[in-house]
């Protein structure tokens, strides 16, 4: 059964004591494509406690455990192409007890009790919604995008086909045409879409991707031609830009698909 661990639980607690769609540092894993940080801890029996306290510290000791192994999942998760979750946390000491505090809010996925009397416990924390709230700016009003005006849509969707090129996932990832300039990212599309599902959603398996509401029945299908240095940022070719910029509506609502290997 999943449930979220209390604040106050772990304010005791802590007082007490590569990659494509998948990042996996162990014990814990990044998930680009679910949009999940998964982590793992462990509890060993404490002997100098009274018997019947030995599970319920290991259970702690895991859950405790779980929380740092998490917490460093999240740091390594990538923002865009040059910034990732702990430079952010060391520019700012606020945000990086914001990222504290949400880290600690993770849900337990999995309990298992061994034969040696230790315990694991598994735990998961979405990269959307609350974390995503605090990890991505606010919009300025020159950054906000524009109300879309009555058009026809042409498309359902975006689908932007990367593989080959061994791209690195990120919250938020920019789009360029060939000279480098801005085509797609945060800045086009309504923060709250943004912070639901993402700035674009990745996927290996394009029938999976067709399954997303994103994708819909007539996506607008372009060949990323390559990636900028960092292997975040895609570039596109000039005319598939200027395709791709007049569908405001899309944009906005981050109705863009990345395929990756």
């Amino acid at each position: 059964m999943k449930y979220a661990v209390p604040l106050v639980l772990f304010i005791g607690l802590i007082s007490a004591g590569t990659l494509l769609a998948q990042k996996a540092v162990p014990p814990g894993k990044i998930d680009y494509m679910k949009g999940i940080v998964t982590a793992t801890g462990i509890g060993t029996l404490n002997p100098n406690v009274p018997e019947q306290m030995r599970r319920p510290v290991a259970i702690k000791a895991a859950k405790l455990d779980a929380f740092r192994n998490l917490l460093d999942q999240v740091k390594r998760v990538q923002l865009d192409g040059t910034t990732t979750v702990e430079s952010q946390m060391l520019a700012s000491d606020y945000l990086h007890t914001q990222v504290e505090g949400v880290v600690k809010n993770f849900e337990v996925t999995n309990t298992q009790y061994r034969n040696d009397g230790t315990v694991e416990i598994t735990v998961q924390l979405s990269l959307y919604g609350e974390l995503a709230d605090i990890l991505l700016p606010p919009q300025s009003a020159a950054e906000t995008p524009p109300t879309a005006r009555d058009e026809t849509p042409t498309y359902t969707g975006v689908v932007l086909d990367a593989r080959g090129l061994d791209v690195q996932p990120a919250l938020a990832p920019n789009v360029l045409n060939e000279q480098e300039q801005p085509v797609y990212g945060f800045n086009k599309v309504a923060r709250t879409e943004a912070i639901t599902h993402g700035v674009v959603g990745y996927y290996t398996d394009p029938e999976q991707a067709k399954k997303d509401p994103r994708h819909g029945d007539k996506p607008l299908e372009i060949k990323v031609i390559r990636t900028t240095e960092n292997k975040v940022d895609l570039i596109i070719s000039n005319a598939d830009a200027a395709t791709l910029k007049s569908n405001v509506t899309l944009l906005k609502k981050a109705n863009v698909l990345v395929l990756i290997d």
